[in-house]
């Protein structure tokens, strides 16, 4: 009989089910990316944009 913890309660194992939750979560972060180098992609071009239009305006 191994001597449980001083405390007298149970070993934590069920912790180690919580970390198996987040192998979903890189499923979730994986697509996110792409969005927000597209987003990011956009506000390069919408900063081009403007700042065309500012050049425009200016000259």
């Amino acid at each position: 009989m191994s001597t449980p913890s001083p405390s007298g309660a149970p070993k934590p194992p069920p912790p180690a089910i919580i970390p198996v939750t987040p192998l979903p979560d890189p499923i979730f972060v994986q697509p996110p990316p792409s969005t927000t180098a597209q987003s990011a992609k956009r506000a390069r071009t919408a900063d081009e944009e403007v700042r065309h239009a500012h050049t425009t305006t200016t000259a």
